[in-house]
C-alpha cells in the first residue's frame, strides 16, 4: 500500500530556472525521439527494413548526439531525458494496444509541464524538516514537514 500526499514546494529563482530547462529539455527529448520514431515509419512503410522499434535506441542515438548537436541538455540530470523516452515507449505500446492514439509532439505552453528526477536509491533523497534534498537540484524547501515516515519515489 502507497501512502502519499502532496506538499507545495518553495524554490529559489535559481531552482525555478532548473525546474524550466528540465521540463523543456524533456520535451525536446520526447519530440525527438518521436520525430526520429516516425521517420523509421515511414521508411519501413516505404519497404526499407528498420528492424523492431524501441524508445532506447533513439534514447541511445540522442546520448551520441548530445555532446556534439545538443550540449545544453548535459545541464539537467541524465535521468530526465530517459524519462522523457520512456515516456514515449508508454505511449507506443499504448497505441499499438489499441489503447490510445498515436503519440503527439509536446508543444511549449501547452503539454503538461513536469518531469522525474529519475529511479535514484531512496539514499539520494534526504529530508531535514521542512526541506527535501533532491539529486542535481539540492536542498528544496517544502511548505510543511512530511507527516508520515516512510520511503521517499
Amino acid at each position: 500500500m502507497y501512502l502519499a500526499h502532496k506538499i507545495q514546494l518553495r524554490p529559489t529563482k535559481a531552482q525555478i530556472g532548473y525546474f524550466r530547462k528540465a521540463c523543456g529539455c524533456k520535451r525536446f527529448a520526447y519530440n525527438w525521439g518521436l520525430a526520429q520514431w516516425k521517420a523509421a515509419l515511414d521508411r519501413r512503410a516505404a519497404g526499407e527494413d528498420v528492424g523492431r522499434l524501441a524508445a532506447r535506441w533513439f534514447r541511445d542515438e540522442l546520448v551520441a548526439l548530445k555532446k556534439t548537436e545538443f550540449p545544453w541538455l548535459a545541464d539537467v540530470s541524465k535521468h530526465i531525458v530517459g524519462m522523457a523516452f520512456e515516456d514515449l515507449q508508454s505511449a507506443f505500446n499504448k497505441f499499438f494496444k489499441r489503447q490510445g492514439r498515436f503519440p503527439r509532439f509536446k508543444k511549449k505552453g501547452k503539454a503538461k509541464t513536469a518531469f522525474s528526477v529519475g529511479r535514484e536509491t531512496p539514499s539520494t533523497f534526504a529530508l531535514d524538516g521542512k526541506r527535501l534534498r533532491l539529486p542535481v537540484i539540492g536542498w528544496l524547501n517544502l511548505t510543511e514537514a512530511v507527516r508520515f515516515q516512510g520511503e521517499i519515489k
